[in-house]
Parts: C-alpha cells; sequence; structure tokens
C-alpha cells in the first residue's frame, strides 16, 4: 500500500468518524427539541385548565351574587 492510499483510507476513517458524530449529535438535538416541545404543550394544557378553573369559579361568584341581589330584590 503506497502513503497516497494510506493517508486516503485514513482520511475516509477520519470522515466517517465525523459523520457518526454528527448524526449522533443531529439525532441528539431532535430528541431534546421534541421533549421541549412536548414540555410546552403540557405548560399550555395546564395553562388553559387553570384559566378555566379560574372562569368556572368567577362564574359560580357573579351567579351567587345575582342570586342573592334577586332574592333581596324580591323581598323589597
Amino acid at each position: 500500500m503506497t502513503e497516497f492510499e494510506a493517508a486516503s483510507l485514513a482520511i475516509q476513517q477520519a470522515a466517517l468518524t465525523v459523520s457518526y458524530w454528527q448524526t449522533s449529535l443531529s439525532a441528539l438535538t431532535l430528541a431534546i427539541s421534541s421533549g421541549l416541545i412536548l414540555y410546552g404543550f403540557r405548560l399550555m394544557r395546564l395553562g388553559t385548565e387553570q384559566r378555566r378553573e379560574e372562569a368556572n369559579q368567577h362564574h359560580t361568584e357573579t351567579m351567587r351574587a345575582l342570586e342573592i341581589l334577586i332574592e333581596r330584590t324580591a323581598r323589597d
């Protein structure tokens, strides 16, 4: 094997190693990005549920205040 062939094989091997690490890092980046997106969706869902509960509580308080107003108006 000539020096040129040995150097070519070494370069190919190095390129394969770099390609392997690039692929691994790309997969890791994809996994992390997907996890962050799913976490963001979870936070949005929890925020929506919290706002729904607050709206229901506000509605209940408003209806109770309306009932009290109707009762007081009916007595007078």
